[in-house]
C-alpha cells in the first residue's frame, strides 16, 4: 500500500442511527500515518492514539448535558476504546494496560442504567403512541415512572464521572499508551517489528470464531440467550473490524454495514426481552399485562423474520471473505 502524509484531523463520523462507525481510508495520529507494513508497535500508538481521543472527546461533550445521544456516543467510543484494547494487548505491558482497561470499562458500567432507561422510555412511549383504551393510561403511569429513575441514574452517573478526573486520567492514558513493548519482552510474546497487516488475519479470526460457534442455537427463535450472546459476538466483531479497516479500503465498508444490521437487529430482540420482563415485574392488572406481552411478542417475531431473512441475504459465515480478500 504506498504511503502518504495524512494530516491530523477529525474522524469522519455519522450520527447515531445513520451507521455510526468511523472507516478512516488510513489510520492517522498526530504526527504517524501507517499502512499493512507499519511496525506493530508504532501502528498500535496510531490506532489507540485514534480511540483515546474519541473517548476523551465524547466525556467532555456529555460534561455539557446528560441527554441520551451523548450518554450513547461515550458509551460506544468506550466500547470501542476496550476493543482497541483487547486487539492490542500483546503490544503493551500488562499491568499499564489493565490500568487503563479497568477504567474504561468502569465509565461504560456507569452508563449502561441511564442508557437501559432511555431506551425503555423510548420504546413505551411510542408504543402509548400506537394503542388506545386504558393501555395508553397505564402505559403514561410506566413511562412517568422510568423519566423519575432517570433523573436518579443522571444524577448517581454525573457524581461518578465527577470523581473520575479528566485531567488526571488522560495524561495517563496517553503515557500507558503511547509506550508500547519494544524490548524486555515476556517469553511468547508477539514482535513488536512484525508488520500490522500480518497480524491482523488472526485478530479478525478471533472474533469471527465465536460469531460461527453461537449462530447455530441463535437461529432458533426461543432461544433469547444464544442471540443475545450473538448480538454481542457481532458487536465485539465489527468493532474489531472497524478498527483494522485502513488496511482494506472499500473491501470492508459492506461487512461493517451488514454487521451493523446484525447488531440492530439483535438488539432488538434483546430490547423486546428486557421490556417483557419490565412488564411482568411492574404489576399491571393480569388482562393488560397479557395484552402488552402479545404486542412485544408479536414485534419480537418479526424482528426475527428481519434477522432470519438477513441470514439469507448476507450470511454471517462469509462476511469476512471480501475483507480478508484486501488484507
Amino acid at each position: 500500500m504506498p504511503r502518504r502524509r495524512v494530516k491530523h484531523r477529525r474522524v469522519p463520523r455519522q450520527r447515531s442511527g445513520q451507521g455510526s462507525y468511523p472507516i478512516p481510508p488510513r489510520v492517522w495520529s498526530d504526527q504517524v500515518d501507517i499502512g499493512a507494513d507499519t511496525p506493530l508497535w508504532l501502528a498500535a500508538r496510531a490506532i489507540m492514539s485514534v480511540r483515546r481521543k474519541e473517548f476523551f472527546r465524547c466525556w467532555l461533550q456529555l460534561r455539557k448535558g446528560f441527554d441520551p445521544e451523548p450518554i450513547h456516543d461515550l458509551r460506544v467510543a468506550s466500547r470501542r476504546f476496550r476493543e482497541g484494547l483487547d486487539l492490542l494487548a500483546p503490544c503493551y505491558p500488562a499491568k499499564s494496560l489493565d490500568r487503563v482497561s479497568r477504567r474504561v470499562k468502569g465509565v461504560t458500567r456507569l452508563l449502561g442504567d441511564v442508557r437501559n432507561t432511555d431506551e425503555a422510555i423510548s420504546y413505551f412511549s411510542s408504543l402509548a403512541g400506537k394503542l388506545d383504551g386504558p393501555a395508553v393510561d397505564v402505559l403514561a403511569t410506566l413511562r412517568d415512572s422510568l423519566c423519575q429513575e432517570r433523573e436518579h441514574e443522571a444524577e448517581r452517573l454525573r457524581s461518578a464521572l465527577d470523581s473520575l478526573s479528566v485531567k488526571v486520567l488522560r495524561p495517563s492514558f496517553e503515557k500507558s499508551l503511547n509506550n508500547p513493548l519494544l524490548f524486555s519482552l515476556p517469553q511468547g510474546g508477539i514482535d513488536p517489528f512484525a508488520t500490522i497487516g500480518s497480524f491482523a488475519r488472526q485478530a479478525l479470526d478471533e472474533r469471527l470464531r465465536l460469531v460461527r460457534e453461537l449462530l447455530p442455537k441463535a437461529r432458533n427463535e426461543a432461544d433469547c440467550a444464544a442471540q443475545h450472546q450473538l448480538r454481542i459476538a457481532i458487536k465485539h466483531f465489527r468493532y474489531r473490524l472497524e478498527l483494522l479497516s485502513f488496511l482494506m479500503g472499500r473491501g470492508a465498508a459492506e461487512a461493517i454495514a451488514n454487521l451493523k444490521q446484525y447488531q440492530d437487529l439483535t438488539g432488538w430482540l434483546h430490547d423486546r426481552d428486557v421490556f417483557a420482563d419490565l412488564v411482568r415485574r411492574w404489576g399491571f392488572p393480569p388482562d393488560m399485562e397479557q395484552h402488552l406481552l402479545s404486542v412485544i411478542a408479536a414485534e419480537r417475531h418479526g424482528i426475527f423474520g428481519q434477522f432470519r431473512q438477513l441470514l439469507t441475504e448476507y450470511p454471517l459465515e462469509t462476511l469476512d471473505e471480501q475483507p480478508r480478500r484486501a488484507l
